[in-house]
């Protein structure tokens, strides 16, 4: 990210005699115009420091050779104003972690933001790919979000809504279009406990967005929780513009059984160095959250609730949501045996598929 300073008006010594160049960077001194100068006199002079180019004629340049390592802390928040950005150096992501929700993704996100080599988008999920709104933004304005890359040998964001082809059906083809050699990142676990997690994340971030029940949010909302879980389907859409050696399968199972050999085969398909310890662990499991239950619906929908629950403080709304109105979910969400089989008979074709493609016994998962 560029870096600025200014001086006073009243200096007369040149700009090049104050303002040293940085090692690895380009620097370029800015006059202001006689009227800005009137208005603030300490901004007569800025001096911006920005990455050099690779030497003229080079075919064989690594971003690290010729521009400073990046600090991630420096990365703008989605819908913040973006920093000045050289027009000349493209900073594109190379690859992309595709999903699933409750799959992983969150832990694999936090091994990447912390891998070295790596510039991961942090904490944000751009869905550039699969909004229509957030795509006619412009590549322009989505490129700017790695305007902090800098220095990184890989660079990439992940967005679980990309790997719901039921609701996104373009999403494919729109990552193909930007970049032919893209690398995907798809995470899978078993079909029925990710449908199953993914509404608890749901009920707890949204509350009566989300139906109350497990049974009446598939009946309700098929394309976001059984869609999700149709990775073959999902996978075929991909499959159609990239080859299968540009798309990592990686399977939450085995991320929780080894994650160091995980990790290593994740950091060989990107052609980056595993790291030889893994800083974080697992990231925002289902286990211990707090499910808003059926009375908290109930109550919500009592006339003039609302205006009861803006007199009351933020920290009791909060104790008797959580404490009183919500139960706890143990290892795995609780599935009615009724509702699993019917599960598994909607997902039972596409899973077996996906696995036979996978080279995993079909019945893996038990469906």
């Amino acid at each position: 990210m560029p870096a600025f300073s200014r001086t006073p008006q009243l200096c007369r010594k040149p700009p090049s005699a104050i303002f040293r160049p940085r090692a690895g960077l380009k620097t370029t001194v800015l006059r202001a115009s006689a009227d800005r100068r009137r208005q603030d006199p300490c901004c007569a002079v800025r001096v911006r420091h920005e990455p050099a180019l690779p030497p003229q004629g080079s075919t064989d340049f690594e971003p690290s050779h010729h521009t400073p390592s990046f600090d991630k802390r420096q990365l703008p928040l989605l819908g913040a104003p973006l920093p000045f950005r050289r027009k000349d150096i493209a900073l594109r992501p190379d690859f992309l972690l595709i999903g699933s929700m409750k799959c992983g993704t969150s832990t694999v996100s936090a091994y990447l933001e912390d891998h070295p080599e790596v510039f991961m988008l942090p904490g944000q999920e751009p869905n550039f790919f699969s909004h229509d709104k957030v795509h006619d933004r412009g590549a322009e304005w989505y490129e700017r979000l790695f305007d902090g890359a800098a220095g990184a040998r890989r660079i990439g964001e992940g967005s679980n809504d990309y790997a719901s082809g039921l609701m996104y059906p373009d999403t494919a083809a729109r990552i193909a279009a930007y970049s032919p050699e893209m690398r995907l990142i798809y995470m899978v676990r078993d079909p029925v406990a990710r449908l199953a997690s993914a509404w608890v994340q749901n009920r707890v971030d949204q509350g009566d967005q989300v139906p109350p029940t497990l049974e009446r949010a598939v009946r309700e909302m098929p394309d976001l929780y059984l869609g999700q879980s149709l990775y073959w389907h999902n996978l075929q859409l991909y499959r159609t513009h990239f080859p299968d050696d540009r798309i990592f399968i990686g399977f939450m199972e085995d991320l929780k059984t080894d994650r160091f050999a995980f990790f290593a085969r994740l950091c060989g398909f990107l052609g980056i160095e595993p790291m030889n310890e893994i800083p974080r662990g697992h990231i925002n499991p289902s286990r211990g959250k707090a499910v808003p239950g059926q009375l908290y619906s109930a109550l919500n929908a009592l006339p003039g609730i609302g205006r009861l629950k803006a007199l009351a403080p933020k920290g009791l709304r909060s104790t008797v949501k959580t404490r009183l109105l919500s139960r706890r979910i143990g290892e795995t969400p609780e599935i009615p045996a009724a509702l699993r089989r019917e599960l598994t008979e909607r997902l039972g074709p596409d899973t077996r598929a996906f696995l036979a493609h996978c080279g995993r016994p079909t019945d893996f998962w038990g469906l």
